[in-house]
């Protein structure tokens, strides 16, 4: 099975049932059919190779059928924005609408409103700032004009649909922090540690009991292995330093130096 896949099995839902006021989706997990997935597209964003996942996943299930995805929404040539997915249960005859988020989130203590302490590796996004335009605007897209008549001509009413989110997220904690502390989110998504650049970049001996590899983009979504080329902390920190200087974090992967070191851990270096 490709690796993305392992991956995203292994994701967890940023949180349980509808904690804030929207509803999460649960692939069936159990029941998945997956002996003819397609082979995931290293060429996207991050984003979009977990769309393809899902809707791999989706189709994979024999509780659901994908009745329409990625459904571009334009009116009076603006495009509103888009649909994920348009989903049946064949059990039920329910139809759904899901909308997908992936997200990586670093957790930031010195903020002082607990929920606002997720935030994206390069503080550019934050999980309050995606909630509330998931729920604010991805979902009352359902409702436009260009919507209605295409979803009509799909033989489908639009207040007949119940809308959910499959919102995923790996949280990284400060290092040496062992709880997320955030009422609603879950634990599962703990996914790793962050450092900050000059604790990293530092001569602490300590580092040098590891050796690291920096994964590419599309390996974010996997999870982390030791079969790869493993460089000391010394040729890592080259590596990063020039991402480090322009301001962008980094995510590693690190385990033991030693030969029995199959036990690999990632983490993010922050700026």
């Amino acid at each position: 099975m490709d690796k993305a896949y392992e991956g995203f099995l292994q994701s967890r839902l940023m949180w349980q049932a509808s904690i804030f006021e929207i509803a999460q989706f649960e692939l069936p997990l159990d029941s998945l059919i997956m002996k003819n997935l397609a082979i995931v597209p290293r060429d996207r964003r991050l984003g979009h190779q977990a769309e393809f996942v899902f809707l791999e996943l989706l189709n994979a299930s024999p509780v659901y059928e994908v009745v329409a995805h990625s459904i571009q929404l334009i009116e009076q040539k603006k495009t509103l924005g888009e649909l994920d997915y348009i989903v049946k249960d064949i059990v039920t005859d329910e139809i759904l609408h899901i909308e997908l988020t992936y997200k990586f989130y670093i957790l930031d203590p010195t903020i002082t409103e607990p929920i606002g302490r997720l935030i994206g590796p390069n503080r550019k996004d934050t999980f309050l700032q995606k909630l509330s335009k998931t729920r604010d605007k991805q979902l009352p897209l359902l409702y436009s004009v260009p919507s209605r008549e295409i979803l009509g001509d799909l033989n489908i009413k639009v207040e007949e649909i119940r809308q959910m989110v499959a919102f995923y997220g790996h949280v990284f904690l400060p290092i040496g922090m062992t709880s997320i502390g955030i009422e609603g989110v879950s634990e599962d998504t703990i996914s790793g540690y962050w450092i900050s650049d000059d604790q990293f970049t530092s001569e602490d001996e300590s580092h040098k009991d590891y050796v690291y590899y920096l994964p590419f983009k599309y390996e974010w979504l996997h999870i982390p292995h030791s079969d790869q080329q493993w460089i000391s902390h010394n040729e890592i920190v080259k590596k990063i330093s020039d991402t480090l200087k322009g301001g962008r974090s980094e995510m590693l992967w690190k385990r033991d130096a030693g030969e029995e070191g199959i036990l690999v851990e990632r983490f993010f270096v922050i700026p």
